[in-house]
Formats: structure tokens, C-alpha cells, sequence
């Protein structure tokens, strides 16, 4: 059977800098057309990187997304690579990324990036009322790639969560439009087993 699996990384946001409506922006729109259409997806979310979970409407944001039936996964703290820096596919030490820190992250650190993510789903729906089954590592690092501390992510993640990679890029993130996007989609079906994916694609990007 044909099977789309719809998965959305880096949410919940508050769109442009200085808007304070956050019920108008990317992740609210996406969970209204998919309630409009009663779709369900999975959202892995960071704890602290386009926004915080400290701030009460991000955190309704978060309720909204279970409320409405959707998985609710983590994408990890600070969205920090849990790969070997230097494997990192985009790696220029001339331009390093705004999320990488120095060096490998320790057993401790990445434990850090899920258990942090955890903390907070507690305190939004009640100790032990929501658990996040999923993983999606920043970059898909090291599980994408193959590459680097890849014995010692699996090793950490299993303690908490099952890791979930993607098919199929809507690469909306280098996008210029939301037709760019869908035709990445479309042309990617084409090219997978039984027209059936694991979409990756991101909720805080205006071109999704």
C-alpha cells in the first residue's frame, strides 16, 4: 500500500522576528490545514532553538499538536549535531554552523539533548502522560550519514526513544517557494518503493 509518513523538525515557532501572533505563523497554519483535512503527522521538536518550550505558547503549541492526534518526537535540545562534528556533510570550519559547539558531544551531552526535551513534555502534560517514542537527530547525524559516533548515539538514543530517518526532502529549507517544495515531494514518490516515504520537512519554514 501506498503510505506517506508526514514528519515536521524544528517546531514550534513564532514566525518573522518580532511577531507576537503566534497562532498565524508556519507551525499553527500547518496544524490547522492538517486538521482541516484530518491528516495526521509526526512533529519532532527541539526544546530551545527557533523558539523556547519555556514560553507558555509554545507550550500550547505543543498540547495543540497531541490534542489534535498528532506524534509528538523529539528533535533534540539545541538541535546540536549528536554525529562527529567533523563528519558533519557541511562542515566549514570557516563558516561553522550557529548550533555546532566545540568538539564531540560526550555520553553525557547527548543524553542531555533527549532527557532536556523530556523534562519539558512532563511539565506540558503531566509526568509521564505523553512519551516521546521518536528521535529524529539534528542533520540525521550520525544515523543518516553512517559516519562518526554513530555507536554511541544508538547507544544513548535507545535509552529513550527509537531514531526516525526520512526517504524523501522537501529540501524547503533551500526552497524559494512552496511549489519548489511540493514538486520535490512529487518527483520523490516517483523514485521510492511503492510511491511510499518517511517526508522529511520543516514547520517553521514559510515555503512549506
Amino acid at each position: 500500500p501506498k503510505t506517506l509518513v508526514l514528519t515536521f523538525d524544528d517546531g514550534p515557532d513564532w514566525g518573522a522576528e518580532g511577531n507576537m501572533d503566534y497562532k498565524k505563523v508556519f507551525t499553527w497554519q500547518i496544524l490547522d490545514i492538517l486538521e482541516a483535512e484530518s491528516v495526521t503527522a509526526t512533529f519532532l521538536v527541539n526544546r530551545d532553538i527557533v523558539s523556547s518550550l519555556d514560553d507558555p505558547e509554545m507550550r500550547e503549541t505543543v498540547f495543540r499538536m497531541a490534542k489534535d492526534g498528532h506524534e509528538v518526537g523529539s528533535h533534540g535540545w539545541h538541535h546540536y549535531s549528536i554525529g562527529q562534528q567533523s563528519a558533519h556533510p557541511y562542515w566549514d570550519p570557516a563558516n561553522v554552523p550557529s548550533d555546532f559547539i566545540a568538539g564531540d558531544l560526550t555520553e553525557s551531552q547527548i543524553d542531555d539533548e533527549l532527557s532536556k526535551v523530556e523534562e519539558v513534555m512532563d511539565e506540558i502534560f503531566g509526568a509521564g502522560k505523553v512519551r516521546m517514542t521518536l528521535f529524529r537527530a539534528p542533520y540525521g547525524e550520525p544515523f543518516q550519514t553512517g559516519a562518526g559516533t554513530l555507536d554511541l548515539a544508538k547507544s544513548v538514543v535507545s535509552r529513550h526513544a527509537v531514531h526516525i530517518g526520512w526517504n524523501l526532502d522537501t529540501f524547503d529549507y533551500s526552497c524559494g517557494t512552496t511549489t519548489c517544495a511540493k514538486d520535490n515531494v512529487i518527483n520523490g514518490l516517483a523514485s521510492t518503493a511503492n510511491n511510499s516515504a518517511i517526508v522529511l520537512a520543516h514547520s517553521v519554514q514559510a515555503n512549506m
